[in-house]
């Protein structure tokens, strides 16, 4: 176990230079008072390093959990299962010496990592190319540190196969400028080993706030991307953002296909911009939700060369498009799975489905030759009325002392009348007394429920 040894250091806690085939595994690395969690410098090739815990400084703005020096090429690194718990980079990895491709380092992994507390970016990337970062849960300090900026998963002239089922939270008010995800140049031009790879950014469930400043859930730059079953949830204080924004070139590719996009802002912040010529976009099946809703915006999805267009306008090349408010299953935007009628039927026709299989972000499998949008696989009720959607509480947080109606709105999925049902339902963990439904709810039809009304004295 992890705990059972412990190594601590004042500067550095675990120093690695020039060494090669080394497995670092279940240990405890204590660097809250040091500059660097593990360091590694000098040509090293082939470093494991798993299911350690690494405690860094949470206060200082120099700070790191695993730091990968610049200026060496280094081979197969290897970070999996650990949980990072501070700095001001949770991982920051440099394995290459240029931006052309024969100088990367390759053949790394950065997977099922839980990365928290950080001050400033949990994932930080230079000049390599990884096969995957994946299933890595990163989120942000609670507590407001010295930088304005806020980064989630960062890359620079790195190439990626896969960049598949991370969550990424930095729903913080601290942030100025945020990128949940923001990859630069991943198989493109002379950076690329191959410049007909393509980048796959899918299951991800990325959450961002911007306080005042440009707010970005995904930001990608060039190179042939698929970006698909991805959610993520934008909040612009500022009111300047994009949930995904795409930058593309001849002759490469982007589809962004059954994502699930709820931004929160005013009408200079978009679902998707793509920004290159149109015909380089293939946007499909994608539900997106906007809270500007004017009667000149009504569902404002994409801005491309500065036209915007609405998902009516898009209706001929994407039929399967929806504007419909995502639901949390439990009501909480931080950790959410979403289901409602805009996850019921989506084509399954990417490559992805091919070559990693029929799961969701959660590992739960995907069915039949249609599946939902977003990141999670809506799961089928085992009754007969089916929860759409909450009409209120509408805020993603209640302040105390607030008394609060809740009311959601309910479907009958049965093939028959619906003329009764009980409604089990909590808050904050509490239950509530049940509610009994009474109507006439034939197939296919809905009706609002007043559930009833409670006096919040903590966050909903």
């Amino acid at each position: 176990k992890a705990e059972d040894v412990v190594i601590a250091g004042t500067d550095t806690a675990v120093l690695l230079y020039g060494c090669s085939r080394v497995y670092l595994h279940a240990l405890t690395i204590q660097a809250t008072c040091a500059l660097f969690g593990i360091y590694i410098g000098g040509n090293c090739n082939d470093i494991r390093i798993s299911h350690c815990r690494i405690n860094a400084n949470r206060i200082s703005t120099t700070t790191y959990g695993i730091y990968l020096s610049s200026g060496y090429k280094r081979d197969r690194i290897q970070i999996v299962g650990n949980h990072i718990d501070g700095g001001s980079y949770g991982i920051s990895f440099y394995s290459g010496t240029a931006a052309n491709a024969a100088a990367h380092g390759r053949y790394h992994l950065i997977d099922s990592n839980r990365i928290e507390n950080f001050l400033y970016t949990g994932i930080y990337a230079y000049y390599s190319d990884f096969e995957s970062i994946s299933h890595n849960r990163i989120s942000a300090s609670d507590l407001a540190g010295p930088y304005s900026n806020g980064y989630g998963l960062n890359t620079y002239y790195c190439n990626h196969k896969y960049i598949v089922g991370n969550c990424i939270d930095l729903l913080r008010e601290y942030f100025y400028v945020v990128y949940g995800m923001y990859v630069n140049y991943s198989n493109y031009d002379s950076y690329a080993q191959h410049i007909t790879d393509t980048t796959y950014v899918l299951d991800n469930d990325i959450q961002t706030y911007g306080s005042n400043g440009f707010t970005n859930s995904l930001y990608l730059n060039y190179g042939n991307l698929q970006v698909i079953h991805n959610s993520l949830y934008m909040k612009s204080k500022y009111e300047n953002g994009y949930g995904i924004c795409l930058v593309e070139t001849s002759p490469y590719v982007c589809e962004v296909k059954n994502n699930s996009v709820y931004v929160d802002g005013g009408c200079s912040v978009y679902p998707i911009c793509c920004s290159g010529p149109n015909e380089l976009f293939r946007i499909s099946g994608n539900n997106v939700f906007h809270t500007c809703a004017t009667s000149s915006l009504p569902d404002l999805a994409v801005f491309n060369n500065k036209e915007c267009y609405t998902l009516a306008e898009l209706q001929g090349y994407d039929a399967e498009a929806t504007v419909i408010r995502p639901a949390y299953f439990n009501g909480n935007v931080r950790d959410r799975i979403y289901f409602n009628d805009s996850m019921t039927a989506v084509p399954v026709t990417n490559q992805y489905y091919q070559t990693y299989g029929y799961v969701d972000k959660s590992g739960t499998l995907r069915k039949g030759t249609r599946v939902t949008r977003g990141a999670y696989e809506a799961q089928p009720m085992n009754s007969n009325a089916q929860l759409l959607t909450f009409v209120s509480p509408a805020a993603d947080g209640i302040p105390n002392g607030t008394t609060v109606e809740i009311k959601v709105v309910m479907r009958n999925d049965a093939d028959s009348v619906l003329t009764s049902c009980n409604v089990e339902w909590e808050v904050n963990g509490i239950r509530q007394a049940p509610y009994v439904w009474k109507g006439k709810l034939s197939k296919g039809t809905a009706d609002t429920l007043c559930l009833g009304k409670v006096n919040v004295s903590d966050r909903v």
